[in-house]
């Protein structure tokens, strides 16, 4: 017998009990804004190690995270109940459960000189077996290895799991996700700008577990937070000096993969119209992660040759991250919003490279600063860039390009014939006379890089308009939860659920403003609730406000597009409300619609057909609040 529980490694992963969680979210990632909001603080404990302040004390850290169900066994009542510790393990991966413990590594294959030459205990995480192979699947890092999947025998995790001299894991852990959740998920923008507030300021953020608060309290003097770590940091890298010792790598790849979390906070909160000049940040944030990068590299090449003028460069190299990030972080902190309102950068008369980054990129898409202070933006091989536009001629300047580089270029998702000039490294390629409107641009490498500098937008007031508009298609009372035969042919967006953006639209085409994501259950016994996109079981969500929000959407092309949305009151509390769609550039009403609780009980899709720049707002006219459960697009 063979039995997988779905398991993505993470790309945070400098502990295994920060890759565990973040691993298994991975299949959930509209559940990240709840794990990912308490991220942003550090704090080093000097006499052990440097780890995000949330995660300190490993074991509470997982059991009060509200998105888990949470066991803990004593091996030795496992031993008692007369049960073999290979029985457990699979029977706890057969009811659905990830099995957490600590192992001693003497006994695993895999596992470095290190631990093979005395009995050393770690912890890994078993999400599978394979019976017949008799191998378990696990995560863990071994041999110098980042945190990844392994195969490991039966034989080798059970010989590893006598009770080891000293549990400091008190047991067997068993981890599940919730299904029944009935909770919001969100970023919390509050809470967001105090943890920034805290980390320049180096004060300690409480939102520990009351175990960790006690112990926090008992060596005070030990703990630093925010960006102190990196005077703590000076002081470890003199010890190492002195004594000819290795550096604590941990803390160069903690440093690091917070930054890469504060770049996925920043996509997000630009997606909910919650950060002002979120490109800035992000181009500033992307930096300072290529700083950090090269200041980790450099700390693993001091532990290899020990040569005392790597760690003088580390040393100076501090002072100047910790002044960089205070500067950045008291300017992000300041430009955080608590309710949405920020800019769109969709209407710019010049696209820049550095504003691709916060737009849709799939391969890889990397900033370069050019000679004369700007930004060239490197698009690697098989990747594709896009963005949306507003005009009717688009030139776009690319360098080191040459006329025959193997690449693609799409406007509405039509491709086009391309007109290049090319003169002393700078490559231009035009096009003209599209419609007045939106537009969605798309360029695509194969065997090549591409290296983008900007395009020019302009508008032609003697072109004809595509306009903006909007039209009732019809209401839907009959097919609820059952979308699939007749929805969202092109594109879907579920609230908690895998997401995927229509070709006219894609994700930076769609903002929803203040609204929160609930997640009632993944697993609901509704006919109503939504027939899940991958998964066998419905889920029962929504978006919600107690008064309204609205959802933005930048439609390209001159045809109108059927969008369909879904609305049911699952506890059936009265809910009515009005969605009202208007001209986002002039605010004047398209049309509006009215809706009973009847109507809202039963389970009712209403499709509009719309074109353009649209703003659709939802308003509660009765109940506790408004709510939306999806959107379709056709």
């Amino acid at each position: 017998m063979k039995k997988i529980l779905e398991y993505n490694p993470s790309t945070v992963t400098s502990y295994p009990h920060t890759a565990v969680i973040m691993s298994l979210l991975e299949s959930r990632k509209p559940l990240l804004p709840r794990l990912l909001t308490h991220y942003i603080q550090l704090a080093y404990y000097r006499a052990e190690r440097l780890d995000f302040n949330i995660c300190w004390d490993i074991t509470e850290f997982i059991k009060n995270y509200p998105l888990v169900e949470y066991n803990k066994i004593h091996r030795g009542i496992i031993h008692k109940l007369g049960i073999s510790p290979e029985k457990f393990i699979t029977s706890s991966i057969d009811l659905g459960y990830y099995v957490y413990l600590l192992v001693d590594h003497f006994n695993i294959k895999l596992s470095s000189e290190n631990y093979k030459q005395k009995h050393l205990y770690h912890d890994l995480l078993i999400f599978g077996y394979d019976s017949e192979r008799k191998v378990f699947y696990i995560g863990e890092f071994f041999n110098e290895n980042p945190y990844s999947v392994f195969e490991v025998s039966f034989e080798e995790i059970l010989g590893s799991f006598e009770h080891p001299f000293f549990d400091w894991f008190e047991g067997v852990h068993l981890i599940k996700l919730k299904d029944d959740i009935f909770d919001e998920v969100n970023y919390n923008t509050f809470f967001i700008k105090n943890q920034l507030y805290d980390y320049v300021h180096s004060i300690h953020t409480y939102n520990v577990s009351m175990h960790d608060m006690n112990r926090r309290n008992v060596y005070a003097a030990e703990f630093v937070y925010g960006i102190s770590i990196y005077d703590v940091m000076i002081t470890m890298m003199n010890n190492a000096g002195t004594n000819d010792g290795y550096l604590d790598i941990r803390a160069f790849y903690i440093i690091y993969e917070h930054k890469l979390i504060l770049l996925k906070l920043v996509q997000d909160l630009y997606l909910i119209g919650k950060l002002k000049r979120a490109n800035h940040y992000y181009i500033l944030l992307s930096e300072l992660k290529q700083e950090i990068l090269a200041f980790r590299n450099l700390a693993v090449k001091y532990n290899v040759a020990k040569k005392p003028l790597t760690l003088d460069r580390l040393i100076a190299k501090c002072p100047e991250i910790k002044e960089r990030e205070y500067e950045l972080f008291v300017e992000l902190e300041r430009d955080i919003l608590d309710h949405s309102q920020a800019e769109v950068v969709h209407n710019q008369s010049k696209i820049k490279a550095g504003d691709i980054n916060i737009e849709s990129v799939q391969g890889e898409y990397a900033l370069v600063q050019d000679r004369y202070g700007g930004y060239i933006g490197v698009l690697k091989k098989h990747s594709e860039m896009q963005f949306i536009f507003f005009g009717t001629d688009l030139r776009i300047v690319l360098r080191e390009t040459s006329t025959d580089q193997d690449f693609e270029i799409y406007i509405d998702n039509k491709l086009q014939p391309k007109r290049i000039e090319a003169d002393q490294g700078v490559t231009e390629i035009c096009f003209e006379e599209l419609e007045r409107g939106y537009h969605l641009f798309r360029i695509c490498t194969h065997y090549d890089e591409l290296k983008f500098q900007y395009c020019e937008v302009k508008v032609r007031k003697d072109a004809k308009n595509i306009g903006t508009s909007a039209a009732l298609s019809g209401t839907d009372l009959v097919t609820q939860g059952e979308w699939k035969e007749s929805y969202g042919r092109c594109g879907y967006y579920i609230p908690g659920s895998t997401e995927k953006m229509p070709p006219y639209l894609v994700r930076q085409g769609m903002i929803v403003r203040d609204a929160d994501m609930v997640v009632l259950s993944y697993c609901y016994s509704d006919d109503r609730a939504l027939a899940p996109v991958q998964s066998n079981n419905r889920l029962g969500s929504y978006l919600l406000h107690t008064e309204k929000f609205e959802i933005e959407l930048f439609i390209t092309g001159n045809e109108a597009r059927k969008v369909s949305f879904y609305f049911v009151d699952y506890e059936k509390f009265g809910r009515r409300f009005t969605i009202g769609v208007c001209d986002a550039e002039n605010g004047s009403i398209l049309t509006e619609c009215h809706f009973n609780e009847y109507e809202t009980e039963t389970g009712i899709y209403v499709s509009l057909y719309l074109k353009g720049h649209i703003k659709v707002k939802f308003v509660k006219n009765s109940g506790p609040d408004v709510t939306l459960s999806g959107v379709f697009f056709d």
